[in-house]
């Protein structure tokens, strides 16, 4: 997606943070007779503002929810980056990185996006050892991306506890900035 019609003219790529999710809202015009405004309410508002802020974290441009993943997986290529919990929100809910649409992805980007979904199993399934593997190798391959630089950071914390989380482990990240 970052590969669109401005760069292809030799303009410089538009930098912009941008989450998406899918759900029930409440919208339309929200105020008084003398200052009214059209707004959005509800949770899936919060989520997709806390999605946008979080692009700052993973270093990616479109973070998406997995409802919207689900929803648009035909159709684009994603990456999954993590389980989170925004502020605002009790339940975690995973985050996909948005990559391309499937019909301009290349073989290379499908292949990479494969490779991290193992990155992301192996946390999640807490095999660290495997994980900080996986994310080493992956980082070798992409110095720049930030979130197998994250994974490799929090997979060496796990491996330096003395009590490893058990089995049925909580992996969600808190996200505390709005």
């Amino acid at each position: 997606l970052s590969d669109g019609p401005g760069s292809r003219q030799g303009l410089p790529a538009l930098e912009a943070r941008i989450g998406l999710s899918t759900g029930r809202v409440l919208h339309g015009n929200i105020g008084s007779r003398s200052h009214i405004e059209w707004g959005l309410l509800g949770d899936e508002v919060n989520l997709t503002s806390r999605l946008e802020n979080a692009c700052k974290v993973y270093g990616v441009n479109i973070l998406i929810s997995d409802a919207m993943q689900r929803a648009v997986s035909h159709k684009f290529l994603t990456r999954p980056i993590d389980r989170v919990v925004v502020v605002g929100r009790r339940a975690s809910t995973d985050v996909h990185e948005l990559v391309a649409a499937t019909a301009d992805a290349s073989p290379a980007q499908t292949a990479a996006c494969q490779e991290f979904a193992e990155v992301v199993a192996s946390y999640r399934g807490g095999d660290f050892a495997r994980c900080l593997a996986l994310a080493a190798a992956y980082q070798h391959r992409y110095p720049t991306d930030v979130v197998a630089a994250l994974y490799r950071d929090r997979c060496k914390q796990q491996l330096q506890l003395e009590q490893p989380p058990g089995p049925h482990w909580d992996c969600s990240y808190f996200i505390r900035e709005k």
